[in-house]
């Protein structure tokens, strides 16, 4: 089995290492990439998702595709924002598919 996971946004990829917060470099919650948008719209990376989790300061989401758990993190310290510059309609348990938009940075 494997998934297919596609960008959220025109981005530039780093490897995790590459993250300045040592809890996601030093793979804490798991292995992953590390992203830098290029524009402010972010959407689906997935074909076919469930959105398990929607942190409350909209900073964090989560997904299930295929029985496997994904996050996609925004930023760096976001939490202390209290979702001010994020915009969102997803909620827990909506489906998604490729290109369905997540989030905004407003």
């Amino acid at each position: 089995m494997y998934i297919k996971i596609y960008a959220p946004v025109n981005c530039e990829v780093k490897s995790m290492q590459k993250c300045s917060d040592p809890t996601f470099a030093g793979k804490m919650l798991g292995d992953g990439i590390v992203i830098e948008p290029k524009n402010n719209v972010f959407t689906s990376p997935f074909e076919n998702a469930t959105c398990t989790m929607v942190f409350e300061t909209k900073h964090a989401y989560g997904f299930e595709v295929q029985g496997c758990e994904f996050l996609i993190h925004c930023g760096i310290d976001t939490v202390n924002l209290n979702g001010k510059p994020f915009k969102t309609n997803l909620r827990q348990n909506m489906s998604v598919k490729l290109g369905d938009q997540i989030f905004q940075l407003i």
